[in-house]
C-alpha cells in the first residue's frame, strides 16, 4: 500500500462460495451486500434491491438471515456471519476502550474534592456556619454518577424493568430517582 492511499473495506470473493462449493449467483451476492449496507439491516428491502420479487422478499428473506426452519439458503447466514466477524472484533475493542475511560472519569471524579478556583486560577474562599473563611471544593457528583450508571449498565447491574398489570396493559417504568422512590412507597403500601 503506498503513501497517502486510504484503505478500503474489501471483501474476500472466495467468501461467496456455497457449502456444495459452487459460487453464489449473482441475485444472492446482491442481497448479502445490500443488506450490509442497510444501517437497519432490513432484510427485506436488501431482497427487493438485489431483484428478488416482492413475495419472495417478504417471504423468505428473514429466514435467510435469521435462520429460520424452512431456510433453504442457510448459506447466506454463514457468510453474512463470516463478513460481520472483523466489524464485531473491532466494535468489542472500542466497546473496551469505552469502558476503560468511563472507568478512569468514575476514578477521577470520585478523587479528592478539588478546590473551587476563580477565572485567574486563585483559590476561593467560602464563610462556614460560624463566620470562618474557609476553602471552597467541588465535587463532581453528576459525573461520578453518571459514570457509575454507565459502568453498572454494561455489568447488568440495572435493568429497566416493566409491569404487567391485570389487564395486560404493558408500562416501562424509567429507573430514575423519583420513580424508584415511588415504587419503593407503592411496595411498603405508602
Amino acid at each position: 500500500m503506498s503513501k497517502g492511499k486510504k484503505k478500503t473495506s474489501e471483501i474476500d470473493i472466495d467468501i461467496f462460495i456455497k457449502p456444495n462449493g459452487k459460487s453464489l449467483d449473482i441475485r444472492e451476492k446482491l442481497f448479502i451486500l445490500e443488506y450490509l449496507a442497510d444501517p437497519k439491516y432490513n432484510p427485506e428491502r436488501a431482497a427487493k434491491k438485489a431483484g428478488y420479487s416482492e413475495t419472495t422478499a417478504r417471504k423468505k428473506s428473514y429466514n435467510w438471515v435469521g435462520g429460520g426452519r424452512r431456510n433453504e439458503k442457510s448459506y447466506i447466514k454463514e457468510i453474512i456471519t463470516k463478513i460481520q466477524a472483523p466489524k464485531l472484533r473491532k466494535l468489542d475493542k472500542n466497546g473496551d476502550y469505552v469502558l476503560q475511560n468511563i472507568t478512569k472519569v468514575v476514578e477521577r471524579c470520585m478523587q479528592e474534592v478539588e478546590p473551587l478556583l476563580d477565572k485567574k486560577g486563585n483559590q476561593i474562599f467560602k464563610k462556614d456556619e460560624e463566620g470562618n473563611l474557609r476553602p471552597a471544593y467541588v465535587f463532581n457528583a453528576a459525573a461520578a454518577l453518571k459514570g457509575l450508571e454507565l459502568l453498572g449498565k454494561n455489568e447488568g447491574k440495572f435493568v429497566e424493568r416493566m409491569r404487567i398489570s391485570e389487564d395486560l396493559n404493558v408500562k416501562v417504568v424509567d429507573f430514575t430517582d423519583a420513580n424508584y422512590k415511588i415504587m419503593c412507597d407503592e411496595a411498603s403500601g405508602g
